[in-house]
């Protein structure tokens, strides 16, 4: 939405104007074939996500969290959502849940580890933990990939792993040969 929406004007959308946006996004774009299209929604169980299920055949879904006890509980009721919708869960990626010493490199958690309580109970699988970084704020800010910018760094290696796991999820699903 950054992109077709004026950045000095707030978005106030109630949920017939999302719903709009969001067919029109999918049935209104020229997309050419696709591979794999990934949807970023905001947080929560609202009408962006209902329009997507009822809309595409979704064949999965990566929840994204921080690992502070609230954020897991909206997540939990998103992957709750998913599960009474029969929308399969890839798994979860945990954000910001560490960082590293600039100076010694070691690693600092920020947050109690809560994480694993949180997967075990829904059965999800963890595809990666994305650290805190100012590079990767810097490449967000910039509207960079990480990927791009530092291709050999271990925070590409991290993204690189989440697409592995989510293309093996997709293939697994879909009963495809796996070609990385």
């Amino acid at each position: 939405m950054g992109f077709i929406m004026d950045p000095n004007k707030p978005v106030i959308w109630r949920g017939p104007l999302v719903m709009s946006a969001v067919k029109r996004l999918l049935k209104g774009a020229a997309w050419g074939p696709l591979d794999v299209l990934i949807v970023d929604t905001p947080p929560g169980t609202g009408d962006v996500h209902l329009s997507l299920s009822q809309h595409v055949p979704l064949s999965g879904v990566i929840l994204i969290s921080t690992p502070e006890r609230a954020a897991l509980e909206v997540v939990k009721r998103g992957a709750k959502m998913y599960e009474t919708l029969q929308v399969p869960i890839i798994g979860l990626v945990e954000n910001m849940s560490h960082t590293y010493c600039l100076n010694c490199k070691e690693k600092i958690q920020i947050y109690p580890p809560l994480t694993e309580t949180f997967l075990k109970e829904l059965n999800i699988e963890m595809l990666e933990s994305v650290p805190i970084s100012p590079i990767l704020a810097e490449c967000s800010d910039q509207g960079t990939p990480i990927v791009i910018k530092t291709p050999e760094s271990s925070y590409s290696s991290i993204y690189g792993s989440i697409a592995i796991k989510i293309v093996k999820f997709l293939c697994d699903n879909n009963k495809k040969e796996l070609q990385l």
